[in-house]
């Protein structure tokens, strides 16, 4: 029932509304050494679904009214199918960081999620370092963040990324 539009411009397609503009980042050499030990879930922790509802609560689906009361159930699909889980050991209900392969070969930070209690402690940075650490063989790094999300573009500016290009994101409704 929809299409989901990706264009470089801020021109919108006919009948298509603006729902995220975005930055794409990308890390060529990660840092060296991060030494952040990290374990792979083989599926989403029972504090998962939670934590990345309220760190995405800007995100392109709750913008949408025609289906923000469906996120919940979007993001528990998505977490269980779309890549790997990552954690910390110590907080495996409270962070977690979920990357995927793009084409050519390159790493992507598809999500990464703290619980408000931890954040700016440093977890999302030991997180991120880690899973790095651990698929070394994946180069470049990439990420997609939504320009208005400004803690996360500082974040991923003070660990390397660089803003390689902008877009943005449209839904176009079939029905209705």
């Amino acid at each position: 029932d929809v299409i989901f539009v990706k264009a470089d411009a801020f021109e919108a397609p006919t009948g298509a509304v603006a729902l995220e503009h975005s930055y794409d980042m990308e890390l060529l050499e990660p840092l060296p050494g991060a030494g952040f030990v990290v374990e792979k879930f083989g599926s989403p922790r029972p504090g998962h679904i939670e934590i990345s509802r309220v760190a995405f609560s800007d995100s392109r689906f709750l913008r949408d009214p025609k289906i923000s009361s469906k996120t919940s159930d979007l993001y528990r699909k998505w977490l269980h199918g779309h890549g790997e889980i990552y954690g910390l050991s110590s907080l495996p209900d409270d962070a977690f960081c979920v990357i995927t392969v793009d084409r050519d070969g390159a790493g992507r930070v598809a999500l990464l999620a703290v619980h408000e209690k931890h954040r700016g402690a440093g977890i999302g940075t030991a997180l991120v370092r880690g899973v790095m650490d651990t698929r070394k063989e994946l180069r470049p790094w990439r990420v997609r963040v939504s320009s208005g999300n400004w803690r996360a573009i500082r974040f991923y500016e003070s660990i390397g990324f660089k803003v390689k290009s902008t877009q943005t994101a449209y839904h176009i409704w079939m029905k209705g």
